[in-house]
């Protein structure tokens, strides 16, 4: 894409990346070619993205209109669903929202890092289920891959918040002294069995960076490991 490039989502297939630029755009990439094929323009400002299951639907936070906005591959605008961002003087911090799709295509999960606050969305009737509270500043979210938990990631609470996709009740985990820093993004293992979260060194480090990849065993909510 060559335009200072923000985050990297793969189609299911894998055949086609598709890359946020210049705040406003997505750069659609064929992969095998490494050249871009399509310029979708048709969200305000692009957050992260996400892709439904059945691969037909992209989705991203805007913090140009503080919706969640779903597009298909053709870029062309299907649903724009109000998420609650929070005004900051004019600056709309869900542009640093993390959004995912449950495996089972049922829900779609937008942070938002103002708040503090973690927003469900039905996909069939593209109406907010429910909002909790997770931790402080969540920038990233991954669902369990039987749409059972998410897990955010809490930059600045050093901290993963699980939550029942059903109840909404939240845990919280907190990340050890040892290995705190800024949660920056989550994901989890096929299996279900393990999350990891990449932890960013606290500032200033003066020039001695230290970062971490926490692994969290899904079945005690504990840090298992952490390696840097």
């Amino acid at each position: 894409a060559n335009q200072s490039p923000g985050a990297i989502l793969f189609s299911r297939d894998s055949t086609t990346a598709f890359v946020p630029v210049n705040g406003a755009q997505i750069a659609v990439m064929n992969v095998a070619s490494q050249q871009r094929v399509a310029l979708i323009d048709s969200i305000p400002s692009v957050g992260w993205l996400a892709i439904s299951p059945d691969g037909s639907t992209l989705l991203s936070p805007s913090s140009g209109t503080a919706d969640l906005v779903a597009i298909n591959n053709a870029g062309a605008t299907v649903a724009h669903v109000p998420v609650g961002a929070i005004t900051s003087g004019s600056q709309l911090f869900l542009e640093y929202g993390g959004v995912a799709v449950s495996p089972d295509g049922k829900r779609v999960y937008v942070t938002d890092f103002a708040s503090g606050v973690l927003t469900a969305v039905d996909t069939a009737s593209k109406t907010v289920v429910y909002s909790v509270p997770v931790g402080d500043e969540p920038v990233s979210v991954v669902v369990s891959p039987d749409s059972s938990k998410v897990y955010v990631a809490n930059s600045f609470s050093n901290s993963v918040t699980v939550v029942d996709a059903e109840t909404f009740k939240t845990k919280t985990i907190l990340i050890p002294k040892q290995n705190q820093g800024y949660p920056s993004s989550i994901a989890i293992a096929p299996d279900g069995k393990t999350v990891y979260v990449a932890v960013n060194n606290l500032q200033p480090d003066f020039g001695r960076a230290i970062c971490w990849i926490v692994s969290i065993d899904t079945s005690t909510n504990q840090v298992s490991s952490a390696t840097r």
